[in-house]
């Protein structure tokens, strides 16, 4: 007996192949817009508990940053002494 071998569809190919990149590549952004709100997160509580530390141990914290080298954000934390 003679076995036909199934023809390939180009057509059907390409489009699932297009669709497995697009499933990946829409995998690949949602993991980066994760890792981006869990750092932003983490950044967060690292700045609450250095200020935490700070303020409750009767420190003072000054911090200067210069943004795009003209405007600076200036950061005081002193206890209140009174």
């Amino acid at each position: 007996m003679l076995m036909m071998m199934p023809s390939l569809d180009v057509k059907s190919t390409l489009s699932i192949a297009l669709q497995k990149s697009l499933v990946f590549a829409q995998c690949c952004v949602q993991q980066l817009c994760a890792l981006c709100v869990y750092g932003v997160g983490f950044l967060c509580l690292i700045l609450l508990g250095i200020t935490a530390h700070t303020l409750l141990h009767g420190q003072h914290l000054h911090l200067t940053a210069s943004i795009d080298g003209q405007e600076q954000m200036v950061l005081d934390l002193r206890p209140n002494t009174k």
